[in-house]
């Protein structure tokens, strides 16, 4: 009885030990802390290897839509259509240019709704300075299928 009476003495002086210390605390964080750091650089590579995917998924959406656009009419889109027999190659007219290839293998890019935008017998720029022409507006709107994931540079329009 008196080994029982003077446990509980003891007992009632001792703090009972519920939770963690600071140190131990402060510990786990800092093993946290490195294990994100560890962490972020695998997540940016990945993210980083999708990206390139993207564009080359990109590239070769492009290489098909011009090989089923060769296979259907027989030659490759041209570069450029103008209405007269010469090339203007200054670029100051926006009624001679007609539809470049980016616009022709629209639908073989499977960018119908596109592709029906623009008014195929009107005139498109032949450059993005050149702001005259009936399919301007629509010409130079951003298209995800001819641009990489990364890509932030754009043609500045104020030029």
């Amino acid at each position: 009885m008196d080994k029982i009476r003077s446990l509980r003495t003891y007992n009632r002086f001792r703090r009972p030990l519920h939770g963690f210390t600071l140190v131990e605390l402060l510990v786990v964080i800092a093993i946290i802390g490195i294990l994100i750091a560890l962490l972020l650089p695998a997540v940016q590579a990945a993210r980083e290897a999708a990206r390139r995917m993207h564009c080359a998924n990109n590239l070769k959406q492009i290489g098909l839509a011009l090989l089923n656009y060769e296979s259907q009419h027989g030659v490759f889109p041209p570069g450029g259509v103008t209405k007269t027999t010469t090339c203007n190659l200054s670029g100051s007219e926006a009624d001679d240019s007609m539809a470049p290839w980016t616009v022709v293998i629209l639908p073989f890019l499977e960018d119908m709704a596109r592709y029906k935008e623009y008014d195929l017998r009107a005139a498109f720029a032949p450059t993005y300075r050149i702001t005259g022409a009936t399919n301007y507006s629509k010409q130079f709107k951003p298209n995800a299928k001819f641009e990489c994931p990364r890509s932030t540079q754009r043609p500045r329009l104020s030029q």
